[in-house]
């Protein structure tokens, strides 16, 4: 949900099936999952991740272009930040290449 910082568990990479496949093939041995969530107000929202993983969003099966992507700052538990113009609606949230089986994960308007 939108707002709410959350803990993630992934799966070895072997053992997820993206709804999308991947632009990029992860490296063996690392981990990703698929996750949903709904955006109710159009904007500009950012994807943060505790822990370094390729992040797709897809609607509608295809895969969303980001405008804005950075790193967080040193000691912050923020390891990346990528920002999408959103529209209302379902989203698909595609994780992959992530070298922990956990991270944590923050959606919220930029």
């Amino acid at each position: 949900a939108p707002g709410k910082n959350i803990a993630l568990a992934l799966q070895p990479i072997d053992g997820v099936t993206f709804p999308l496949p991947l632009a990029r093939k992860p490296a063996p041995g690392t981990f990703g999952g698929v996750y949903h969530v709904t955006i109710a107000t159009a904007g500009t929202y950012r994807v943060v991740l505790e822990n370094s993983a390729w992040i797709d969003l897809v609607r509608d099966g295809k895969s969303l272009t980001s405008v804005g992507h950075m790193e967080g700052a040193p000691c912050s538990g923020i390891r990346k930040i990528v920002d999408f113009a959103l529209q209302p609606g379902s989203y698909v949230v595609q994780l992959s290449g992530a070298k922990t089986a956990q991270t944590r994960i923050l959606i919220a308007t930029k």
